[in-house]
């Protein structure tokens, strides 16, 4: 990664899906009635089952003491039961060359909570087998309740999850006729607020990680 010549020493790659996703162009609008900009995209990306070539060339970058991580999503094109069993399976092939995991899970805390449980109990076995003890974070919307934001955060910490990335923009899944799309809008006032109310429930237990951006004038 040429990105290490000019003094960056941490990149994140992604987010990556288990399969390949063959993406449509990102469509751009903005929302005039709350000044912010609107993405939405499928997350186009190579899929992590053939992803050894990107794996290689992120060598160098290693060992010149660049840390690396990557962000894992779940495929949308199939049911949710199978795109967590196949991030589990990404999860194993690429375990060994990233130095921490993100995951960017459902919006639902019920299913975040379960999928939180299937990745602690993949992250036991693998240490079991030899593999080393790995941060886990979560990424989340900067739009969810304070009730929801505790339940979380200590879902994430009886997982064994080291952080949280809050993103600047909210995640959200929609029909547009032809398939599941992806949907991101938000508000850097939004990141600030959920720190806020992160760094009082978490009480220094969890790593907090602002993923900022500029969505508007005001940002």
């Amino acid at each position: 990664m040429c990105i290490g010549a000019f003094g960056f020493g941490h990149v994140t790659v992604g987010p990556m899906t288990a399969r390949r996703i063959e993406g449509n162009a990102l469509k751009s609008y903005k929302k005039s009635s709350e000044e912010r900009i609107t993405h939405s995209t499928t997350w186009p990306n190579k899929g992590i089952f053939t992803l050894d070539k990107p794996i290689q060339s992120h060598e160098g970058f290693k060992l010149r003491g660049g840390v690396s991580g990557v962000t894992l999503a779940l495929n949308t094109s199939i049911s949710l039961e199978q795109a967590v069993k196949e991030l589990v399976i990404a999860l194993e092939k690429i375990y060994a060359t990233f130095d921490y995991f993100t995951f960017l899970l459902p919006k639902n805390i019920s299913e975040t909570k379960e999928i939180l449980e299937v990745l602690s109990q993949a992250r036991e076995k693998l240490r079991a087998t030899g593999g080393k003890e790995k941060p886990f974070l979560l990424k989340l919307s900067s739009s969810l309740t304070k009730d929801d934001l505790k339940i979380l955060v200590d879902a994430l910490l009886d997982a064994g999850f080291a952080g949280i990335e809050t993103a600047h923009t909210e995640t959200q899944l929609f029909s547009n006729g032809e398939g599941i799309e992806v949907m991101h809008t938000g508000h850097m006032k939004e990141t600030l607020a959920t720190l806020k109310t992160l760094k009082t429930l978490a009480k220094d237990k969890l790593t907090l990680v602002a993923a900022g951006g500029i969505m508007s004038s005001d940002d």
